[in-house]
């Protein structure tokens, strides 16, 4: 699978902060760039989709169907 390090309170803090940062870039961006941005996500999805559905039922202990349908509606939800 993965490794992961652990976060501490700096790197959370760290986090956060970038997220404020991209959050106000991203409001000030123009709609079609958004767009444009959520269709390439959703086109990584759909490249990935088998991987993705792989592992979210390991993650989660669900069955590859439901895992599927999961992924599709993350699909959906970035298609814009």
């Amino acid at each position: 699978m993965i490794r992961v390090q652990e976060a501490d309170a700096t790197d959370v803090d760290r986090a956060i902060e970038a997220g404020r940062r991209a959050e106000k870039k991203w409001g000030k961006m123009d709609g079609s760039v958004r767009a444009v941005i959520l269709n390439r996500w959703a086109n990584l999805i759909e490249k990935h989709k088998e991987y993705i559905v792989e592992l979210e039922a390991l993650d989660n202990g669900k069955p590859v169907s439901l895992a599927q349908g999961d992924v599709f509606l993350t699909l959906n939800w970035f298609a814009f």
